[in-house]
C-alpha cells in the first residue's frame, strides 16, 4: 500500500486526459456534438472526423497543460 501512496502523490503532477464524454457533454451528447460540427453520426466518415476533432481538443488541452507546467517550473526556478 505504501507504493500506492507514493504513486498517488506523483500523479498529482501528471497529466490526466479527459474522457471523450467530457467533451461531448458540453454539447449535450454525441449527436449534438456531431450536429454542431455539421457531421452526421450515422455516416462512418463523419464519425471518424468527429473522433479526429475530439483528439484535436485533447491534444490542445495537453499542450496547454504542458505549457502551464513549463511556466510554473520556470517561475519556480526564478524564485
Amino acid at each position: 500500500m505504501s507504493t500506492q501512496k507514493s504513486d498517488s502523490s506523483n500523479t498529482s503532477n501528471a497529466y490526466a486526459e479527459k474522457s471523450n464524454n467530457s467533451y461531448y457533454k458540453s454539447y449535450g451528447g454525441w449527436p449534438n456534438f456531431m450536429a454542431s460540427h455539421g457531421l452526421k453520426p450515422w455516416n462512418p466518415d463523419d464519425v471518424e472526423e468527429g473522433h479526429q476533432i475530439i483528439q484535436a481538443f485533447k491534444d490542445h488541452d495537453r499542450q496547454d497543460w504542458e505549457e502551464a507546467q513549463a511556466a510554473a517550473k520556470t517561475s519556480g526556478t526564478k524564485n
